[in-house]
């Protein structure tokens, strides 16, 4: 049996391997420097690249939604998120564990992408 750090890995491997080549497309498209580049262009690009078989991802998600899923998942009836207006705040990327149903697929990991440093 594979180690779930193994899993990790890969995942974060190919999680910044698809960020270097965004920032790569993004300039050799545009000519632009590599600093400029969208994050969003840059989650998009990732995103559109992950393999299923690694992790399921939804993009731009708002704690609050990340809050309920993983409750109603893990069906603790733990209520709403403690703070007050946390729903405006937004997770780039949300990575489930591969599985067929989303609704059934546990939360995995939170992924936030920051342009001009380490993706």
């Amino acid at each position: 049996m594979t180690h779930p750090l193994d899993r990790a890995e890969r995942v974060v491997n190919i999680l910044l391997d698809r960020a270097i080549k965004a920032v790569m497309r993004y300039t050799e498209f545009t000519g632009l420097n590599p600093q400029e580049a969208p994050e969003s262009y840059i989650v998009s690009h990732v995103f559109d690249h992950l393999p299923r078989s690694e992790a399921i991802g939804v993009l731009e998600v708002t704690y609050n939604s990340i809050w309920k899923w993983d409750h109603t998942a893990t069906d603790d009836g733990s209520g709403p998120l403690p703070f007050d207006q946390i729903d405006q705040k937004r997770v780039d990327l949300v990575l489930f564990e591969p599985r067929d149903v989303l609704a059934e697929a546990p939360i995995w990991g939170l992924v936030e992408f920051k342009r001009g440093g380490g993706y």
